[in-house]
């Protein structure tokens, strides 16, 4: 097995007791190492149901890793409404291309119910990529994969409505 999961007894608590390790971007994609450096930095949010998580066109400040609960990630259109880009759960990383790319936040995300998320701020994972130079282009290509797997959940699931009597 891999360096990423043998070592659990080297993991920050809150990651090694984490039911979400299966779907954890980070937790798949990146040496133990770092990610115990990662989980040092989290700052744990609770969120209760239509709590904003972020906002679109924010300045981004860090990135979020949905520990519990459901939040939906979407877009304003210009006539006001919510077009849902994606339904994060456990697991699930959000603003992460933004810190990577140093772009502005691209969308919102809204707790659907009580959630709990790790944020983790710009200027401390500035610090772990600092020391981990190939870790942007490692976790750009793993962000890569899990947008094309939320773009392919949602084509599935119109297809399904579609075909609904």
């Amino acid at each position: 097995m891999s360096e990423k999961l043998t070592a659990d007894k080297r993991l920050h608590p809150r990651c090694a007791s984490c039911l979400a390790q299966a779907q954890c971007l980070l937790f798949s994609e990146i040496p133990v190492r770092v990610l115990s450096s990662i989980q040092a930095v989290v700052q744990v949010r609770r969120c209760r149901r239509a709590d904003m998580i972020f906002r679109e066109g924010e300045p981004t400040s860090g990135f979020f890793i949905v520990r519990s609960g459901w939040s939906k990630v979407f877009n304003i259109r210009p006539d006001g409404r919510k077009t849902v880009q994606a339904i994060a759960g456990p697991g699930h990383v959000l603003g992460l291309v933004e810190v990577l790319t140093g772009s502005r936040l691209q969308s919102s995300a809204q707790a659907l119910e009580e959630c709990e998320v790790e944020y983790v701020s710009v200027a401390d994972f500035s610090q772990i990529l600092a020391t981990n130079p190939d870790l942007r282009i490692q976790l750009l290509e793993a962000a890569h994969r899990q947008i094309q797997n939320a773009r392919k959940e949602l084509v599935d699931f119109a297809a399904v409505r579609a075909a609904a009597p």
